[in-house]
């Protein structure tokens, strides 16, 4: 009984930390070639966010998801902030407008499956698009991915901890990729080819 009061009173005098994996893309990745990393922030940590050096996750299981494309239209981001007023509608509102509803086909899902007979290998926190990792079987070859289509890009933990980005490959007149937007914890983020 004694040692539950001191666990008690650890995680009560630490603040109760919640410690949650973050989704993101690599700043430098190249455009067509994204580099995804899956990392741990502390919520109650006064660091900045975001970090792509902060506390690894090691992947267990990747996927990455195409959306059908409705129309010939530019897909534009919308967050929060640019909705109307906050009230529970709006949230409503917000959560029916996410993508994630409608026919999506998966176009690239890797596991870590180490050989057991070989040495282990310890698992990736981040991984590239059509670059199978050492110890990682592909369950679905990876596609091309296609400028102006919508992607989301699942990433799960070895304790089943799981987060997300959707993506956009913009591409120019010409059709050639010129940069990658994502979506990451309601904030969007560009990555320049040039």
């Amino acid at each position: 009984m004694r040692y539950i009061g001191v666990f008690i009173t650890f995680f009560v005098a630490s603040g109760c930390a919640r410690l949650s994996g973050v989704a993101t893309i690599y700043p430098h990745s190249e455009v067509d070639l994204p580099t995804f990393c899956f990392h741990r922030e502390n919520f109650r940590s006064q660091q900045p966010k975001r970090s792509q050096d902060s506390n690894p996750i090691p992947i267990r299981r990747f996927i990455v998801y195409e959306y059908a494309k409705i129309n010939d239209e530019k897909i534009q981001w919308k967050t929060f902030n640019e909705l109307p007023p906050a009230d529970a509608k709006t949230w409503v509102k917000w959560i029916k407008q996410r993508p994630t509803r409608g026919p999506r086909k998966v176009v690239w899902y890797v596991l870590y499956l180490p050989d057991p007979i070989l040495q282990p290998l310890s698992a990736f926190s981040c991984i590239t698009y059509r670059t199978l990792p050492t110890g990682y079987r592909e369950r679905a070859p990876a596609l091309p991915l296609v400028p102006e289509r919508l992607y989301y890009a699942s990433l799960e933990s070895m304790s089943g901890d799981k987060n997300g980005v959707f993506f956009i490959i913009r591409a120019d007149a010409s059709g050639k990729p010129i940069k990658l937007e994502y979506r990451a914890e309601d904030q969007i983020h560009v990555i320049s080819g040039e």
